[in-house]
């Protein structure tokens, strides 16, 4: 996908406008460019597990929790 334009286009657009969205809930965007022949985004470093990890480690989410986090998804949704 690099040799195409219109792609890395959008790619560098798409990060423009990323990194200037500050919001709790969204994972700031520093920088983006490329290393050698490969293209690389550069962001905030949060601290904790992913979803994924977390549900295969521990297993199905309770109720509350899983809504709790669909909620401060949409919310990040919302402000983008």
């Amino acid at each position: 996908l690099l040799a195409d334009k219109e792609v890395v286009a959008r790619f560098y657009r798409e990060i423009e406008v990323v990194s200037q969205i500050s919001h709790p809930n969204i994972v700031h965007a520093f920088d983006a460019g490329p290393v050698g022949s490969t293209l690389i985004l550069a962001m905030e470093f949060i601290e904790g597990v992913d979803l994924e990890r977390l549900v295969k480690k521990s297993g199905k989410l309770h109720i509350a929790q899983a809504c709790d986090y669909i909620h401060q998804a949409a919310l990040g949704l919302q402000h983008a």
